[in-house]
């Protein structure tokens, strides 16, 4: 009868122990199933003026939501070039993409490349210095885009710390007909290039 009760007592530690061990493994990765980080990143874009591109100090700001290979991003961006009294300016506000990730969200993946699709209110116009019909000197919004514009990109996440990571990313804004208004070559692609902090 003791041998008896020592196997029922084995028998019920070990299963408390592989319960707990079980739960801890849910709870494990559970918790780090997702992940959400705050970003700020610093660049260039290229901007589309007349036939060639103009070259822009640009920023973005954004929160980005991933969900092990699955994520969303939403951001805001803006670039200005300034050259003499002629002026480029583009911006997104805001910007949704849905995130597609190559490896699983694990504490030993710390790097981590992805893809995305998406839209945005995308805004681009331009001033030139232009002469009138009386030979002055004036300023002309040669071009003006307000819309929806098809966004995709590609980029790359590098964990610093338990929150803090590096983060580089290659964007296309495409603008559409589905525009608010719209004034010279505006349905051409823009570029931006942007590296920065996420934490």
């Amino acid at each position: 009868m003791k041998n008896v009760m020592k196997i029922a007592i084995g028998l019920m530690v070990a299963a408390t122990a592989v319960a707990s061990a079980q739960d801890q493994k849910e709870k494990y990765f559970k918790k780090d199933s997702s992940y959400k980080t705050t970003y700020v990143r610093f660049g260039s874009a290229a901007m589309p003026v007349d036939d060639s591109y103009v070259i822009a100090p640009g920023v973005s700001a954004g929160w980005q939501y991933r969900e092990n290979r699955q994520g969303v991003d939403i951001s805001v961006s803006g670039a200005k070039a300034s050259k003499e009294s002629n002026e480029a300016l583009s911006f997104t506000l805001p910007k949704v993409q849905y995130l597609a990730f190559l490896q699983d969200n694990k504490p030993s993946n710390r790097h981590n490349a992805y893809f995305g699709l998406g839209g945005s209110l995308y805004g681009i116009n331009v001033d030139q210095e232009k002469k009138n019909d009386k030979d002055e000197t004036v300023i002309e919004r040669t071009q003006e885009y307000t819309g929806l514009a098809a966004n995709a990109s590609i980029g790359y996440n590098y964990k610093l710390g338990k929150k803090l990571q590096s983060t580089i990313q290659l964007g296309a804004n495409m603008p559409t007909p589905l525009a608010f208004n719209s004034k010279g070559t505006v349905y051409k692609p823009s570029f931006e290039l942007s590296l920065g902090l996420g934490f």
